[in-house]
């Protein structure tokens, strides 16, 4: 496993968003076994604005990854984040997901995640 992607990753992705470097960092992390939540899968695949290609090019791009679940650990960790900081919550449930495997988060929403001193960020756009 190499980090967990936040759900703005994958939507640039799928919007062709990302430069050519911050693609190939991102690629390089799909290769290397990146993770997502299952919030970043329900967010990704929960926009109403998909319509039936979307959405099948949606699916494709999240079956790359290996989906981490919600355990107690993960919500136990949420629940410390949340109490701490002032973060949405599938925010700090992406960000707990990170912490409990140990890997770094990649987002492009670095500033969102500052104050969370044991969350290691990664924005492929500064790579």
């Amino acid at each position: 496993m190499s980090h967990v992607c936040d759900s703005n990753i994958l939507i640039y992705y799928l919007n062709s968003f990302l430069d050519t470097t911050a693609r190939e960092v991102v690629d390089a992390a799909i290769e290397g076994g990146a993770v997502i939540s299952v919030i970043t899968r329900i967010e990704t695949l929960g926009w109403q604005g998909h319509d039936t290609p979307s959405f099948q090019e949606a699916e494709d791009l999240i079956q790359l990854f290996e989906i981490e679940p919600l355990t107690n650990s993960i919500v136990n960790e949420t629940i410390r984040i949340r109490q701490q900081h002032n973060l949405k919550l599938p925010d700090a449930i992406i960000a707990a997901t990170a912490i409990h495997l140990d890997l770094p988060l990649m987002t492009r929403n670095v500033s969102d995640f500052a104050k969370i001193t044991s969350l290691r960020c990664v924005n492929p756009f500064e790579s």
